[in-house]
């Protein structure tokens, strides 16, 4: 770990001031060249309430000029709208800490990696720019360690004129380069995407531990393959910038994103007479599905007989306190937990009773935001509709017909293959391990 400056928030997080800082392996910036874009006057710092430890976090803004095409890709990516997407929860758990006069409690736990830049900023407030543009472009960027722990996971990021990246070549005009490697690997991600409860020890997001356990990890595939796989471009819209032929992508796509999603699950479904035989397998990816989000998120197989109610299983996390009652995993009084997800390279199979003479409709739903927790917390349930599929009824018994021939006792089913499955799925990103 590095010790600089003053330490200013704990638990997900940690970020230190820095104070012209400069690291002898730092690369001098050369002078502009001609045609480089001019930066975005940058934005006053972000006042802090940390006293000699202020912050200097910049907004996203002030790195568009450079990286334009970065810029877009992260401004509709789930890191960018990572207040948008669970301000509803971040301001009801507030509200619920408030009572009990445990406020700064939201600012330690929760915004150090859905709003960075607002835990650090000394206010509450999630609608103040830049404090609302989540995991923006300066905080990743001024990572310089984490230490990875069971419960409790330490990102050292550390302000200023220097910014981090994957690569030694890296050369700007508006601010100095460091290489970290750290950026190439999973453990950059652990920061966030490994979190338990510290007063019950219940994993919220273990997502970093989904994938060590993995064969992934095994392989060499990292969570920047499949999450920032590379695209055609380079980094930087400035003249002199490095040709590496090809540049990770800061879209992030993930369970948000329809086409990865699709790409992760196979479902295959037959008939064997009375029982639906429906397969769930996790051939995308390098985690369980749902990933993180303790009991936020949910998959869910539908399968309805026609005229008839849907049968479903659900494959999700569950918390239980010490009398065996479902309690959230923020609750301190959760002792215990379930993990039902479906895990890297899993099948699950289910065998579903249903009415023979019935064609069945077979569907995988992911929930964002399942009904449970939308009802409980007054907020909206989401979810999309991953794949489905369509069970014709079983086929019909022969009788006996006059001279002894077998005929069918009704039309037989339409001709076709033993199982009715979704398309393999396209190998969106590849998922295997690449050049930086």
């Amino acid at each position: 770990m590095l010790a600089l400056g003053a330490t200013i928030a704990l638990a997900g997080v940690i970020a230190v001031a820095d104070r012209g800082l400069r690291s002898p392996t730092s690369s001098p910036s050369p002078p502009a060249p001609a045609g480089t874009p001019a930066p975005a006057a940058d934005p006053a710092p972000i006042a802090s309430a940390h006293g000699e430890a202020a912050l200097a976090f910049r907004s996203a803004e002030t790195c568009k000029p450079c990286h334009p095409d970065i810029y877009d890709e992260w401004r509709q990516s789930p890191m960018a709208r990572s207040v948008e997407l669970s301000g509803w929860s971040l301001r009801a758990s507030l509200d619920v800490l408030r009572t009990v006069g445990e406020d700064e409690t939201i600012r330690t736990l929760c915004y150090s990696c859905h709003a960075p830049f607002a835990r650090t900023s000394g206010s509450l407030a999630l609608d103040t720019p830049p404090l609302h543009e989540g995991v923006s472009c300066d905080f990743c960027h001024s990572v310089r360690d984490v230490e990875v722990a069971p419960t409790l996971n330490i990102s050292t990021a550390v302000p200023g004129e220097v910014k981090t990246g994957p690569h030694a070549d890296a050369r700007s005009t508006g601010h100095e380069t460091l290489e970290l490697p750290l950026m190439r690997r999973s453990e950059f991600c652990a920061g966030c995407h490994w979190f338990a409860w510290p007063e019950s020890g219940m994993p919220i997001d273990w997502t970093y531990k989904q994938w060590f356990d993995s064969p992934y990890r095994t392989e060499g595939v990292q969570c920047q393959d499949c999450h920032m796989p590379l695209r055609p471009g380079r980094a930087s819209a400035v003249a002199t910038a490095p040709d590496r032929g090809g540049v990770r992508s800061h879209a992030f796509h993930g369970a948000r994103d329809l086409p990865t999603l699709r790409g992760a699950l196979a479902l295959r479904a037959r008939r064997d007479g009375g029982t639906a035989v429906v397969e769930i397998e996790n051939v995308g990816a390098g985690h369980s599905i749902p990933g993180g989000g303790g009991e936020l998120r949910e998959l869910e197989l539908r399968v309805t007989p026609e005229g008839g109610e849907p049968i479903v299983r659900r494959y999700d996390v569950r918390y239980f306190d010490e009398d065996g009652e479902r309690v959230t995993g923020s609750d301190d009084g959760a002792v215990r937990f379930e993990d039902h997800a479906i895990k890297a390279r899993e099948t699950k199979v289910e065998r579903i009773s249903l009415p023979p003479s019935k064609p069945a409709k077979v569907e995988l739903w992911f929930w964002y935001v399942t009904q449970e927790v939308a009802d409980r917390d007054d907020a909206a349930a989401e979810s999309v509709l991953v794949t489905s599929t369509a069970l014709a009824p079983a086929a019909a018994k022969l009788r006996r017909g006059r001279g002894g021939s077998r005929v069918p006792s009704r039309p037989p089913a339409p001709p076709g293959p033993e199982w009715r499955a979704f398309p393999a799925p396209a190998k969106t990103h590849g998922c295997s391990p690449s050049a930086p």
